[in-house]
């Protein structure tokens, strides 16, 4: 009897489990179809992290600042990326104008908080990655 229940009891747990499993294979599948990154391969996201990473130490930055710059930037950039998601369901020129007020703020937060010198260096040094994403995307710099 003990044996019977003990066996019983594994069949109703294996059964919760998988049917969480399903679950949570469905769900990841629902973010990932709605998930639309393609703007950079592996590859160029790889070079464009160490560019910006390489280019924040010639910023001279104590670890604080650093640290508070690199959130700022990454936080940014991470949505930003998401701009193009499914379920946004953004036109091409809303995501533009999206992009650019994310990036207007951007540069608002870090005047706040960087030297005239520092700042400077992170407009050039963010400009180099950005040039790649207006390129990519097929975006006319010039129009933002």
């Amino acid at each position: 009897m003990k044996l019977q229940r003990f066996f019983i009891l594994i069949f109703v747990l294996t059964l919760g489990f998988n049917s969480y499993a399903q679950r949570n294979k469905e769900l990841e599948k629902e973010i990932i179809e709605r998930k639309v990154d393609t703007t950079f391969t592996v590859e160029e996201t790889t070079e464009n992290f160490l560019l910006f990473h390489n280019n924040m130490k010639l910023m001279k930055m104590d670890e604080e600042l650093e640290n508070k710059y690199a959130n700022i930037v990454l936080n940014t950039a991470a949505r930003m990326r998401r701009l193009d998601d499914k379920d946004k369901n953004y036109t091409n020129d809303e995501r533009r104008v999206l992009f650019g007020g994310m990036l207007a703020n951007l540069n608002n937060e870090l005047k706040e908080i960087l030297s005239e010198e520092q700042f400077a260096l992170h407009q050039k040094n963010f400009n180099v990655i950005l040039e790649r994403f207006y390129e990519k995307a097929h975006w006319n710099r010039r129009q933002d």
